[in-house]
């Protein structure tokens, strides 16, 4: 389900990244969304078993929004994190 290898070089740190859709129907606009951070040091790849999405995390920080029906399995991953108020990298106001 991940790919969790590859190099660092060349991965971006922090920012938002985009998904892409692996095949399949789009997801409708009624399912919602849910933000999901990479705590690791390289870049991380997995694909939602529930829509078939790739989810591709660029390097340390990186954000996604993961469709929710995804959101449970790729929580199971080591180092992806909700990201919320209390998560491991917010910064209070």
């Amino acid at each position: 389900m991940c790919n969790c290898g590859g190099s660092g070089s060349g991965s971006r740190a922090g920012g938002v990244s985009s998904s892409g859709e692996a095949g399949g129907a789009a997801r409708p606009a009624s399912w919602p969304r849910v933000e999901v951070a990479y705590l690791g040091r390289t870049a991380l790849s997995a694909i939602g078993p529930a829509t078939g999405t790739r989810y591709r995390f660029e390097g340390p920080g990186s954000r996604l929004q993961v469709d929710a029906r995804d959101a449970a399995a790729l929580l199971a991953l080591p180092r992806l994190a909700r990201v919320g108020p209390n998560w491991p990298g917010a910064t209070k106001p």
